[in-house]
């Protein structure tokens, strides 16, 4: 797999990862809910919510997304390196009989 696509496949799984912490519950503090980790990017107010109830706070966003970004990278580059690089190559045993036959 080459560099390029390891990195947009690495980015994809942060962000998918990053969306999926948003439903996670981390931290509930009085009159609102967090969600997301590491850093908490998604906040429900609960307590007077002036017109949106949800606030979404962009940089943790990031954040998360390079975090999970990293080592979904970080994971995918030492699968590859400790990945076989090709198959054993076949042995035809008929082959193998014929060379010692004819010795």
């Amino acid at each position: 797999m080459n560099k390029l696509k390891l990195k947009v496949i690495a980015i994809l799984v942060g962000v998918l990862i990053t969306l999926l912490t948003g439903y996670t519950s981390t931290l509930q503090l009085i009159g609102a809910t967090n969600f997301g980790y590491p850093l908490t990017w998604l906040t429900q107010r609960v307590i007077a919510p002036i017109y949106n109830p949800w606030f979404i706070n962009y940089f943790n966003f990031v954040v998360d997304i390079l975090v999970w970004s990293f080592l979904a990278w970080v994971l995918l580059e030492v699968t590859q390196r400790h990945a076989p690089r090709s198959p054993a190559p076949k042995i035809n045993a008929k082959k193998v009989r014929l060379k010692r036959r004819r010795r």
